[in-house]
């Protein structure tokens, strides 16, 4: 089967579904100990997007509570990478931390060619009740499975 043919086999996702695929999300990519925020990052562009939705339509989070970090390595364009990712979360530019340039240590500055392109995103949304519904909608997924 074609990855065309796959991708018409899902029509709509509900609310319900999304809020599923969004606190599953959560559940492995975000940070689930911190009890007073939610934190999400990751490299990946569609994860990001599917992040954003899960918090504008389900946790009904407004644009400016999310706060944002690049972080890249050096030698990135970092007006490129802001750009590419405001346009990813449609989020304005003013809610944007400077970045955060990341050197591994075990790399001693040397920068595999595979470097990632547009860096991490980083999403901070500060507000305790909304850590604590999440956090009650993962466990509650887990006592179902």
């Amino acid at each position: 089967m074609h990855g065309l043919t796959k991708r018409k086999k899902i029509i709509n996702i509900s609310q319900n579904e999304l809020k599923l695929i969004g606190s599953a999300l959560y559940w492995a990519e975000g940070n689930t100990k911190n009890r007073n925020r939610l934190q999400f990052s990751n490299c990946d562009h569609f994860l990001i997007k599917v992040a954003m939705k899960f918090f504008r339509e389900i946790c009904k989070v407004r644009d400016d509570k999310i706060c944002a970090r690049v972080h890249i390595y050096p030698g990135l364009d970092y007006k490129k990478t802001l750009n590419f990712w405001s346009n990813i979360t449609n989020l304005p530019n003013k809610n944007f931390y400077p970045p955060q340039i990341q050197v591994s240590r075990a790399s001693k500055r040397v920068m595999s060619r595979n470097t990632l392109l547009y860096g991490t995103l980083h999403l901070t949304i500060l507000s305790t009740e909304l850590a604590s519904r999440v956090k009650g909608w993962i466990q509650g997924i887990s006592e179902k499975i």
